[in-house]
């Protein structure tokens, strides 16, 4: 009925070896409790951290969009003064001379449908070099309308 010594050891230690296996797996239970816990705090910071930056987001979008419209606003009027300028500077020079066709010795000049915003203005001599560049690389004539000029009187559209 004795029992061996060495079972005596082996069934001691296997004991021993259960309840440590327990209060271990006890203690990982609780670790994962408190990373749970961590996890909800980081998505409610998160979540707060998204309305606060949609909150901020959303005035300066708009302040953009304001100011993107101003900005096309002082174009569109930048380029009807400039036309009125162009029919002023026309009106202006010579109106007693007949209105014929441009002849070859006489430059052809393109005016730009739309031009370029920004508020920079083109001497004529500029506009000059600007026509009898495009003159040579008439890329793509949808984009601009040609008004044949000589002596600065427009001969149509």
């Amino acid at each position: 009925m004795f029992f061996d010594p060495i079972q005596i050891l082996i069934s001691f230690v296997i004991v021993i070896l259960t309840i440590l296996l327990f209060i271990i797996g006890l203690q990982v239970f609780k670790i994962l409790q408190e990373f749970k816990k961590i996890l909800e705090k980081m998505n409610k910071i998160l979540v707060d951290t998204g309305r606060i930056t949609e909150s901020v987001a959303e005035p300066i979008e708009q302040a953009s969009d304001f100011l993107m419209g101003l900005k096309k606003g002082i174009a569109f009027f930048e380029t009807i003064s400039k036309f009125f300028r162009n029919k002023i500077k026309r009106s202006k020079s010579k109106p007693e001379e007949k209105e014929t066709p441009p002849t070859e010795e006489e430059p052809i000049e393109e005016v730009e449908e739309n031009p370029p915003a920004g508020g920079e203005e083109e001497t004529e001599e500029e506009e000059k070099k600007e026509s009898k560049k495009s003159n040579k690389n008439e890329s793509s004539p949808k984009e601009k309308k040609r008004f044949f000029t000589r002596k600065g009187k427009s001969l149509g559209k």
